[in-house]
């Protein structure tokens, strides 16, 4: 009787298989960091990058759930940062990720400890929130992420450029949507959830001055958009309600706002919008202090570089206003 033949593992072909997915997988990751080898996120706001990342990536949602696997452990060793930490993209300067570069002195270090502990010690004089958190931009540096940023980006910003400048300030995180939901309203109820969180903050912290509402407008690019000097900028309008009795106040210090900003950028601004009457709010919470604002940033097609080029000079008319 004659033996049935039986085929041997080619293991010599299954070893070529596993080595060529093991460099087609090297290679797909070496091309996907070059892809992102010209973002900057040098400086960005630690909290921002976090809350996007953690937020809007499902493969980092994932992986916070798993223990390390090779992927993640091969990617952490490319990248040089804990991929399951989203915060540590922010130490990473990936304009010179194929270049070396040079490790901070401890003495610069230690003085930027130090001039975060005095922050934190100061009390907060600026409340920065978004009655509708959801309204989102164009991806842009972050499509790379799966993450699409919202206006709570530009409130990031913000906050950054104020406590740089050494005016703590406060970003709502709290929900309004969610609130909305939770009480059983419906959209236009937004303005009086956050109405509630602006007196919570206040009552909290007696040393808030100032507050600013952060949105976006609705508007086709042709509006919103505005080059100048070869730099892109999400245009701004700010909003003011005239059924607030006292809106001229709010006007004056908003106008105030608006010239500077035109003067560092002309054409950055669409102006005030005075706004009362059937079907909008009318008060958009500016009763609640002279020093509340409501600004439109930009509309759905701009991208996050231009809103926080736009950003930037905001902070900065900002800051010189309430420093005169």
């Amino acid at each position: 009787m004659k033996k049935r033949f039986i085929a041997k593992p080619r293991k010599k072909h299954k070893k070529l298989k596993i080595f060529f997915l093991s460099f087609l997988f090297l290679g797909t990751s070496f091309l996907s960091l070059k892809a992102v080898s010209h973002l900057s996120l040098e400086g960005s706001h630690e909290e921002l990058l976090s809350l996007l990342l953690s937020h809007g990536n499902r493969f980092i949602q994932e992986k916070k759930k798993k223990n390390n696997t090779l992927f993640s452990k091969t990617i952490s060793y490319l990248l040089q940062v804990d991929i399951k930490k989203p915060s540590t993209f922010l130490y990473k300067n990936y304009q010179g990720i194929w270049k070396k570069t040079e490790v901070e002195k401890s003495s610069i270090i230690e003085k930027e400890v130090e001039q975060s502990k005095n922050l934190l010690e100061t009390p907060p004089k600026i409340y920065i929130y978004n009655t509708h958190q959801k309204e989102e931009y164009q991806p842009s540096s972050f499509l790379e992420y799966s993450v699409s940023p919202n206006v709570m980006l530009a409130s990031y910003i913000l906050k950054e450029q104020f406590d740089k400048a050494g005016y703590p300030s406060l970003v709502e995180e709290k929900s309004v949507q969610d609130e909305v939901s939770r009480l059983g309203q419906k959209y236009y109820y937004s303005y009086k959830v956050s109405r509630s969180f602006m007196e919570d903050a206040k009552k909290q912290n007696p040393t808030l001055s100032y507050f600013i509402d952060v949105h976006r407008d609705s508007v086709s690019k042709d509006i919103s958009y505005l080059e100048k000097d070869g730099k892109g900028y999400a245009k701004i309008l700010f909003i003011v309600g005239l059924e607030n009795p006292n809106y001229q106040e709010n006007y004056q210090f908003t106008k105030k706002i608006l010239d500077q900003m035109e003067i560092l950028v002309p054409g950055i601004t669409r102006s005030i919008y005075e706004k009362q009457g059937d079907g909008v709010d009318g008060v958009y919470n500016q009763d609640f202090s002279p020093t509340t604002i409501l600004a439109e940033i930009g509309g759905e097609e701009n991208t996050v570089d231009e809103v926080y080029n736009t950003t930037l000079i905001f902070a900065e008319a900002f800051l010189s206003v309430i420093q005169t």
